[in-house]
């Protein structure tokens, strides 16, 4: 098989983003690593490979990367790489310096640039971009003895530790997990070398499943103990944009909301995730009252249609409970002005709430 070695990798912005408007073809060039399930740790380098399937006249390669899945949006590697061996079978390869870019949802695409058809190559399966190892100053995936020195020179010249170490980052000494480096990391530096660990992060109370109803509010929280904790909240498995703090809150909910929810909690020193909470959105009502103008004395009659288990009325004037008023149809016999406002009735189930949309009912003095 032949050997193709492109050129060494280089940090890739992730500000640079592309996507495509033409959808892609697959078949004629295969990505053989990464595939799915790998492990890579930030500012370790990689080596992507693939390998033609069917030859074309090739011009150049692209290689992008995805924190969020298959779909993208897709952040540049490297691109128009040089095109190297054109046989079928031939191997190529580029080795990735891997971005700061944590993620359990990360996929790579290669791309054929031909004179005719372009044809590409995605991760089967995701893979995973996880913080630097703690104290491996040297990059040599270990921490042992031979971190002592980088860890001094980083402390003491961060330049001349990046000239000697170019392909590892500073912040590798954060022992404390404060993110920086500086004296307060000696000490636990040094204990984690003798085997004393940082300590894991402690989820004390999971988020919890929910039973709610259309527009009612969805709060998931979690509580967790560690230091300089991030979060990322996720639904059904992808990534909620924003979400990034102990608490996620949805004010009215839609039944597009339903779903599965799962927070992934990471500081420097590793990762934890909470259990999934269930979260069921119910539609209770499907005809709501509707605004009207009548004259005094007027019949007044307010309707609602609901569908569910155990339902419950209460009809509201101005957001304060009408007596008695617990029916499927509120009927004022003969109104009077002051029953000039906005109504509406909360309709219970066994399983939620839901209020109906808001009613203005306007009491005219008619000749």
């Amino acid at each position: 098989m032949a050997l193709s070695r492109l050129s060494r990798a280089k940090t890739a912005s992730v500000a640079a983003l592309l996507l495509f408007a033409a959808a892609p073809v697959f078949g004629h060039v295969r990505l053989i690593v990464p595939n799915g399930g790998e492990q890579l740790r930030v500012g370790s380098v990689f080596t992507v490979q693939w390998t033609i399937a069917i030859q074309h006249t090739l011009l150049n390669w692209d290689l992008w990367y995805s924190v969020t899945g298959s779909n993208g949006p897709w952040i540049v590697i490297e691109m128009n790489l040089p095109p190297g061996s054109q046989g079928v079978g031939s191997l190529h390869e580029y080795d990735w310096v891997i971005p700061n870019a944590v993620s359990d949802q990360v996929r790579v695409r290669v791309r054929m640039d031909n004179a005719g058809t372009n044809y590409e190559d995605i991760s089967d399966a995701d893979i995973s971009i996880v913080r630097p190892l703690a104290g491996d100053l040297n990059c040599d995936g270990t921490f042992n003895g031979g971190d002592i020195d980088p860890f001094f020179l980083a402390l003491g010249d961060p330049t001349a530790y990046q000239l000697a170490f170019p392909k590892c980052d500073v912040l590798r000494g954060d022992m404390n997990c404060d993110q920086t480096l500086n004296g307060a990391d000696i000490d636990p530096f040094f204990s984690c070398l003798a085997g004393i660990r940082c300590p894991d992060i402690a989820i004390n109370q999971q988020p919890q499943g929910q039973d709610l109803c259309v527009g009612n509010t969805l709060t998931l929280s979690v509580d967790s103990d560690g230091i300089s904790l991030t979060y990322q909240w996720r639904k059904d498995g992808t990534l909620i944009p924003g979400a990034t703090q102990a608490t996620y809150q949805i004010s009215a909910v839609t039944p597009q909301d339903a779903g599965i929810y799962e927070v992934r909690i990471t500081n420097p020193c590793g990762t934890a995730l909470s259990d999934p909470a269930t979260i069921t959105v119910a539609t209770l009502i499907f005809t709501h009252p509707f605004s009207q103008t009548v004259c005094e004395n007027d019949p007044v009659l307010f309707s609602v249609t609901a569908v569910g288990q155990g339902l419950t009325y209460q009809w509201r004037k101005d957001g304060v409970e009408i007596p008695g008023a617990t029916a499927t149809l509120f009927i004022i016999a003969a109104a009077q002005l002051s029953d000039g406002g906005v109504y509406d009735v909360v309709v219970t189930s066994t399983q939620c709430a839901q209020i109906s949309e808001p009613a203005t009912l306007t009491v005219q003095q008619c000749p």
